[in-house]
């Protein structure tokens, strides 16, 4: 059976991203972006939810991220889908969903932003 593991998802980015370094000098980013969906309920009120994605990205794209992203900027994110399990030290399992994202678009600029920066090819 062929499995295909690729998403592409676009929203905001809830904080800046966080760049860290693995033990083997690897570079990293986290970040999280906010979709909101918005819809009308039953009485005709506007409802708003917000999914939260947790990202990782490494390497050149993450020192990019890092550099150029800011909290709130559009964005869309292609990468797949991990999900990791742990066990805590209470001996309860856990897991957590992100996105490896292995490409990011830049979906707004603004005019103190150089053209550059939001015309970098990752």
């Amino acid at each position: 059976m062929v499995s295909i593991n690729r998403v592409i998802i676009a929203g905001r980015l809830k904080d800046a991203p966080e760049l860290k370094t693995v033990a083997s000098n690897r570079k990293f980013a986290t970040m999280v972006l906010v979709i909101d969906d918005m819809w009308k309920g039953k009485d005709g009120e506007v409802v708003k939810k917000s999914t939260f994605v947790n990202i990782i990205c490494w390497g050149s794209l993450a020192e990019n991220a890092s550099k150029y992203l800011t909290k709130g900027k559009s964005l869309m994110v292609e990468g797949r889908i991990e999900t990791d399990t742990y066990t805590d030290s209470k001996g309860n399992k856990h897991s957590s969903t992100r996105i490896n994202a292995s490409n990011i678009v830049f979906l707004e600029s603004s005019k103190s932003e150089s053209k550059g920066a939001r015309d970098y090819a990752y």
